[in-house]
């Protein structure tokens, strides 16, 4: 289709465009060089982090080890709670997406997640509805706090208070196989968009994972995997590089691709 170029500069908004590429180098420089500082962290090189918000929480206690040449777009978060551990590989492409580690989450090398993915290897909140609902109350009572000192007897008494204060993520101790799980993701797996990996999911090289699917156990390597849970439907044969090239030439000689379109 052609576009005049009148038209495609003005959608460009190039003065925009420059700034917001100047921002984005800033964040490069200035980012790895924060993280770092942060206790139990360890970054390769040429990461690109695009917002301030990629790392949302880090405790004391957590380890983040990130490789080489990853690539985080502003809307993906990097969540580490209490003692959890989270290792990212190299090569890896995240965008608009969350990964929440409270005990362990291992992703391997060239990795790509598409928009609104989830990973989470804790169930999160009590399934208790009495215990979920004394959390609730705790999180209401704190941020009355900021008015008065005083708390309402009636909504939790003093011990409720210092059973959640004592527990204070989420008021759960974490339990392996019962609110968490370890998750192994391979290498080289490409996980569509509105994708949810949880708790105990393990992912085999050269997967995947379908637009809208729920993985929550063991996803053998070479597939594609669907549904909710997610489940094998189709086997990947890995086939030589040097074939796929000379096929693709010979099928499409006349195709010219725009280099506007890569990321």
């Amino acid at each position: 289709m052609f576009v005049h170029p009148i038209i495609r500069f003005l959608y460009r908004q190039p003065g925009r465009s420059f700034f917001r590429r100047k921002k984005e180098e800033f964040y490069n420089i200035i980012l790895p060089y924060l993280y770092k500082k942060l206790p139990n962290v360890q970054i390769g090189e040429n990461n690109v982090f695009t917002s301030p918000y990629n790392l949302s929480f880090k405790h004391d206690k957590a380890a983040l080890k990130i490789g080489n040449d990853n690539f985080f777009s502003a809307k993906t978060t990097l969540a580490v709670f209490e003692e959890g551990k989270l290792e990212i590989g190299d090569y890896c492409a995240m965008w608009e997406g969350r990964i929440g580690c409270r005990f362990k989450i291992t992703i391997g090398d060239m990795f790509l997640a598409a928009e609104n993915f989830i990973i989470e290897d804790s169930i999160g909140h009590p399934v208790d509805s009495e215990w979920r609902k004394r959390q609730i109350l705790w999180f209401a009572q704190n941020r009355r706090k900021k008015t008065t000192e005083k708390y309402d007897e009636s909504e939790l008494t003093k011990e409720e208070r210092q059973f959640i204060d004592h527990f204070a993520f989420a008021a759960m101790p974490p339990m392996e196989d019962v609110n968490v799980g370890e998750i192994i993701i391979g290498n080289n797996v490409w996980i569509g968009r509105n994708v949810t990996i949880l708790k105990g999911a393990k992912i085999g090289d050269n997967c995947v994972i379908a637009t809208g699917s729920i993985v929550t156990k063991e996803i053998p390597a070479n597939c594609v995997a669907a549904g909710i849970p997610a489940k094998p439907v189709k086997k990947l044969p890995v086939i030589p590089f040097q074939t796929t090239m000379k096929k693709v030439k010979e099928q499409y000689k006349d195709y010219i691709s725009d280099p506007r379109d890569t990321w």
